[in-house]
């Protein structure tokens, strides 16, 4: 009876983090399985995750997330980033302006000034009047319309 239930019931979607240990509503890449199950940061998974190619938009949003709260890595913080953008579910597609305001604000601190300054007007193009709170930054409009006349640096 139990397996029918698990077979039948809705499965409801989690997020990928360590020491979870829950259902997912697909099968998990392996690298996300292992990671939930011996647990440690996101990060420190970064180049077995480029090697297997993990294509999960939750997954590089704590990559990203844990380069973003640590201050460093940037590089590698952008390629997490372009990989949310490719993987990222249609439902999210509306706060894509996020991503790539954030890939904007990398190659700001790499000093690759042209290429943010591509990056913003490509967020400001999808923006509409949406919000997001990414990287405890609240983007919206105006901030990046702030960020095309003024580089993005950590206060």
């Amino acid at each position: 009876m139990l397996k029918n239930f698990l077979q039948t019931s809705s499965k409801q979607q989690i997020a990928y983090k360590p020491g979870n240990r829950l259902t997912w509503p697909k099968p998990p890449q392996e690298l996300v399985r292992k990671l939930a199950v011996k647990g440690g940061n996101f990060s420190d998974y970064y180049e077995q995750a480029i090697k297997d190619n993990i294509q999960d938009y939750e997954f590089w949003a704590h990559v990203a997330d844990e380069y973003i709260r640590a201050k460093k890595d940037y590089t590698k913080c952008l390629t997490a980033l372009q990989k949310i953008e490719d993987s990222l579910p249609a439902q999210w597609q509306d706060y894509r302006f996020s991503i790539i305001t954030w890939q904007g604000h990398m190659l700001d601190l790499l000093g690759a000034r042209e290429q943010a300054i591509q990056r913003y007007k490509e967020a400001l193009k999808i923006i509409n009047d949406k919000r997001s709170n990414f990287g405890n930054i609240m983007i919206d409009k105006q901030w990046i319309q702030d960020r095309l006349k003024t580089p993005f640096k950590w206060n």
